[in-house]
């Protein structure tokens, strides 16, 4: 089995699956390309993680799937931080309630313009 990622767009394309075709498929989030005949999708953490459990992922594969976990957990660490702080200057001239300051941090969390490591690491 081969595995390409393309981090750029955030898409996987698995070839030469063999036996393997029929159980990666089922994943749900994977589509045949005729063309290439590969399975491509979209490699957010949910199917990354179920790939992970069928097969070993390559180095790279493994090491964008534990980036999506510290994403998705520094964002659950801060929807539940009661006191949370400005990361970056909001673009807004009233000063933000709690939950705005929240919201603001996760946008910035989720859209890529701060790591993990910039909110304290990512662990609730």
């Amino acid at each position: 089995m081969k595995i390409a990622l393309n981090k750029a767009d955030g898409t996987i394309a698995i070839a030469e699956l063999g036996v393997l075709y029929q159980t990666v498929a089922s994943l749900g989030t994977l589509k045949w390309n005729k063309q290439q005949k590969v399975l491509a999708g979209y490699a957010d953490l949910d199917m990354l993680t179920r790939l992970g459990q069928l097969v070993q992922l390559p180095s790279r594969v493994e090491a964008y799937r534990r980036r999506l976990l510290a994403v998705q957990q520094a964002m659950e660490a801060e929807r539940v931080n009661p006191e949370p702080r400005a990361v970056m200057a909001a673009p807004v001239k009233a000063t933000l309630f709690k939950h705005q300051q929240r919201a603001v941090n996760m946008c910035l969390l989720a859209f890529g313009v701060i790591t993990p490591e910039q909110m304290g690491g990512g662990t609730p």
